[in-house]
């Protein structure tokens, strides 16, 4: 007596992968007894005319049709078995044959299907295709328990945050922020190692190197923990200051003129006003601007060379002083902070 394709389980659960989420029929399914079990790691126990599945779902025979808890329906006609989702399976003594293209071989218990040549065309929603054409649950999704659908697991990926660092600073990659090339650590801040050295020792002092110094002008007071001024001692050939110098000739003049007098525009004679500077001074830097910041540096006990027009070494390190003395960086030039203390 010929067996109705229901209880030919090897068929019958064959056409049930075709509703696993994956979309991918088994590749082999084994009956032992009532029992079929399938590679996918699916199972299905047979009662009566019911096929409990081990994965939850259960289809039951009614006359020549088989409904599934899934909502899936197959009729049998023949031999040949008509699925819902349009698809037919056909026996042809121990091969099956779907219309999706798949084919199925009976050896004893054992039915092989044509594996990784059954994919479909398009895959479920959160899912894709390997490259066997396959269709799989995409990263943070996994099978339902009725394995119709891919659903969130909660499993998400946190991309790393890069740290903020400070101005002066860039990150690792890693861990942490790092100072610049030429800067260092200072608390929470990368400086120079002049600001390092300015912070802990005073703007009496410049970093070189990994070291501190104190600036010319400064020396280490007796503790060693800041560098203190040390104010310059007029040569006894200078000359004293004067409201009405000579003119001055050659290499300049050790005449000055004094508190709240200035050079007149030939550098000729002094007369009464304060000095007013308005150019950016550094060594190369020329005229009467020159002369008079010699000049204010002298009455003020920061120069003791000759007044002349020439921005030199000499005219460098008097200002320096002047900087150190005013809470501004020691850089020996004349910018707008330096420019601003001298016109007070």
């Amino acid at each position: 007596m010929k067996k109705t394709l229901i209880f030919i389980p090897i068929l019958f659960l064959l056409t049930l992968s075709a509703f696993n989420a994956n979309n991918v029929f088994a590749s082999s399914c084994t009956t032992y007894g009532n029992t079929t079990m399938c590679d996918d790691g699916t199972s299905y126990t047979q009662y009566g005319n019911t096929i409990m599945g081990s994965d939850g779902t259960s289809y039951t025979r009614y006359g020549n049709t088989t409904m599934g808890s899934n909502g899936s329906s197959y009729t049998q006609y023949g031999n040949t078995l008509m699925g819902s989702n349009g698809t037919t399976y056909t026996q042809y003594g121990n091969s099956i044959m779907g219309s999706d293209g798949s084919s199925y071989q009976t050896y004893g218990n054992t039915t092989m299907g044509s594996g990784g040549g059954n994919t479909y065309s398009t895959c479920p929603a959160n899912s894709s295709a390997n490259s066997s054409g396959k269709c799989s649950c995409n990263y943070g999704y996994s099978v339902n328990s009725s394995k119709t659908a891919c659903v969130y697991t909660g499993t998400t990926y946190t991309a790393p945050t890069t740290p903020t660092c400070p101005i002066n600073s860039y990150y690792d990659g890693v861990s942490s922020c790092k100072c610049n090339y030429g800067y260092t650590v200072s608390g929470s801040s990368c400086v120079t190692v002049t600001q390092s050295c300015q912070n802990q020792y005073g703007y009496g002092s410049y970093g070189s190197g990994s070291s501190c110094y104190c600036s010319t002008g400064y020396q280490w007071n007796s503790s060693k923990t800041s560098c203190v001024f040390t104010p310059p001692t007029q040569p006894s050939s200078a000359t004293n200051i004067t409201s009405s110098p000579p003119s001055i000739a050659g290499d300049g003049s050790l005449c000055y003129c004094a508190k709240n007098y200035k050079w007149n525009t030939a550098i000729n004679s002094c007369v009464f006003g304060s000095p007013f500077f308005t150019r950016y001074l550094s060594i190369g830097s020329t005229g009467s601007e020159v002369v008079n910041l010699k000049n204010l540096l002298a009455i003020k006990g920061l120069y003791t060379g000759y007044v002349s027009t020439a921005y030199d070494k000499d005219t460098e390190t008097a200002v320096s002083l002047f900087q150190a003395l005013s809470n501004i960086s020691p850089t020996g030039t004349v910018g707008p902070k330096t420019r601003a203390a001298l016109n007070k």
